[in-house]
């Protein structure tokens, strides 16, 4: 099978980082739901946007660390 690059990474690296980068978002945000913080952020889309851009950037150089 050949592996197909997309913007620098190959696609079963692209499908791991896009799966468990939303899985663990949202069990942040579902940990997150039961603290009192959750009011004062839920109605922020950017704040959500930036916290699962964080999360997918951590799943990504994680796995280029393992790979590599």
């Amino acid at each position: 099978m050949r592996d197909y690059i997309l913007f620098g990474m190959s696609f079963p690296l692209i499908f791991f980082v896009i799966i468990f980068g939303y899985t663990a978002y949202r069990i942040i945000i579902c940990l997150l739901a039961i603290t009192p913080l959750w009011q004062a952020i839920w109605h922020r889309p950017l704040f959500c946007f930036a916290l699962y851009s964080l999360v997918t950037t951590a799943i990504y150089l994680t796995a280029e660390i393992i790979i590599a």
